[in-house]
């Protein structure tokens, strides 16, 4: 029995282009995204993932301040009736940590209420100063050196591909590098209630 002289690479048929340049980014072009695409994707989900990891590890630290500030709604029964005993701070703390309203009820004895709040600030003291140390250890190499090369080669790679350094660049902005600054301004300190 004889073997088949034609096998399945010989049935491709390839379209006729100008030189093999074309020929070549054609075949490429139909596997992958260009090296340009692939770049600022990558980019993109690095600093995603960096803000997802910084909203679990900060909802994670949130935990006591939460607890803390639902002792002191359990113990004044209402926000209005604990930010008596404070100058300023409750609202805005309150709608950046607690996630559903809580039912009111009759408060306790004031000495309680203040108590709690106490306990509240220094709760709110010890994560922002948790947060500072936790952005400040932040290694933010990777993510930098990602839009350094964003920023070097992404223009390169698309001329690349479009064949038109006007094209190529327009809309292209360089990314700054991601900064402790930049992070805290995404994920600030909370704000310190200031009891009366």
């Amino acid at each position: 029995m004889s073997e088949p002289t034609d096998g399945p690479m010989e049935n491709i048929l390839l379209p006729t282009t100008t030189g093999g340049r074309d020929l070549a980014q054609l075949v490429l072009a139909g596997f992958d995204a260009p090296a340009f695409i692939k770049r600022a994707r990558q980019v993109a989900l690095a600093y995603d993932d960096l803000l997802i990891a910084l909203g679990k590890r900060r909802e994670e630290g949130l935990t006591p301040v939460r607890d803390a500030l639902e002792e002191v709604f359990h113990l004044a029964g209402s926000w209005a009736a604990a930010e008596v005993h404070l100058r300023d701070g409750l609202a805005d703390l309150v709608a950046q940590v607690v996630p559903r309203p809580l039912p009111e009820h009759p408060p306790v004895a004031a000495w309680r209420i203040r108590w709690a709040l106490a306990a509240l600030v220094r709760a709110v003291d010890r994560f922002n100063a948790d947060w500072a140390d936790h952005l400040e250890g932040f290694d933010l190499t990777d993510i930098n050196r990602l839009r350094d090369g964003y920023n070097r080669y992404y223009v390169l790679e698309k001329e690349c591909v479009v064949r038109n350094a006007v094209v190529a660049a327009a809309g292209f902005r360089p990314l700054p590098p991601v900064t402790v600054e930049h992070l805290a301004g995404l994920f600030p300190p909370l704000p310190v209630p200031r009891l009366n």
